[in-house]
């Protein structure tokens, strides 16, 4: 008596995608790989669907099949991260860049809120002081439109930023990962004290606020990259959340912090002269200095450095 048993293979799809995956995640950390190639993989999702259906079709079948289907799946993963960034300028369209200036109108206090769906995002200080609130320049896609509020009244600004606009091609499809040519730079006035709230989708991140008077931050970075310079003045509360990527914060020596970190997946890097107490780093004069940080960090999937810069 003869028994015959079919036995149904497993899918590939999973196992080497988790594999890709953790060696991009590993070459991030040894800084082989920059963390912006996480804004091409994170558009790749619809290939996904592709490579469970050649499993269905030939990797489970036979071990021949199986191996057909490795091939077919990992050259699929490889071929559309190619062409997304040879091909992502080319169909992001005509750069259009926007100026963007106001004046302070006698404010000295302003609720900032920037929404950039994709790109770079720079903030600095404005070095002349010619009663300007702001100065910076926006580089939209074509299809793009800016979304732009701004408001004084009772000695306070209210200032904020977005764009919109549905390109006539998917969105998550072409777009170039490292978006060279998509950054929102803006200056501000270092005499208004700003309650200032970031979000960047897709992107880099860098905020010098060096210069800059501050009571609040809170900084969505989404996937990529994010590094804040702190102000060397001033009490102040920061909040920064990074889906995937780099979390880098400065903080200026004189600055007494406390920092709550929330690693995530990823490493945590602590640079400075801070007492440990679980998750939270702090300054022994914290509750007692003039010059105060108390930051949040969480991570997602990445890392997080915290430096202490000497002067």
């Amino acid at each position: 008596m003869s028994m015959n048993k079919n036995y149904r293979r497993g899918s590939l799809v999973w196992p080497i995608l988790l594999i890709g995956l953790g060696v991009v995640f590993l070459l991030n950390n040894l800084g082989v790989v920059s963390w912006s190639v996480w804004s091409v993989l994170i558009r790749m999702w619809p290939v996904v669907l592709v490579a469970v259906g050649l499993d269905l079709m030939f990797g489970r079948r036979s071990g021949i099949g199986a191996a057909i289907a490795a091939f077919l799946i990992i050259a699929l993963f490889a071929g559309v991260f190619w062409t997304l960034n040879v091909t992502g300028d080319v169909w992001n369209g005509d750069a259009i860049t926007e100026s963007i200036q106001y004046e302070s109108g006698g404010a000295d206090t302003a609720v900032v809120r920037i929404d950039q769906n994709v790109g770079e995002l720079l903030v600095g200080s404005l070095d002349e002081d010619a009663g300007l609130f702001v100065k910076g320049e926006v580089t939209l896609g074509e299809d793009e439109r800016l979304q732009k509020s701004f408001d004084v009244a009772e000695g306070s600004i209210d200032f904020s930023l977005s764009s919109d606009g549905q390109p006539y091609y998917p969105g998550w499809l072409f777009v170039d990962g490292n978006d060279s040519n998509k950054t929102w730079r803006f200056d501000f006035a270092t005499d208004i004290m700003l309650d200032l709230e970031v979000n960047n989708g897709v992107g880099r991140t860098a905020l010098d606020l060096t210069d800059l008077s501050l009571s609040s931050l809170d900084v969505n970075g989404g996937v990529g990259e994010v590094v804040v310079h702190l102000p060397r003045s001033g009490s102040y509360t920061v909040y920064v959340d990074a889906g995937v990527g780099l979390i880098e914060v400065r903080i200026p020596e004189n600055v007494a912090a406390e920092i709550h970190i929330d690693s995530g997946l990823g490493d945590v890097s602590v640079l400075g002269d801070y007492d440990r107490r679980g998750d939270v780093y702090s300054s022994s004069n914290f509750e007692d200095a003039d010059d105060t940080a108390t930051i949040y960090l969480d991570g997602g999937v990445g890392s997080i450095k915290v430096i202490e810069v000497k002067k």
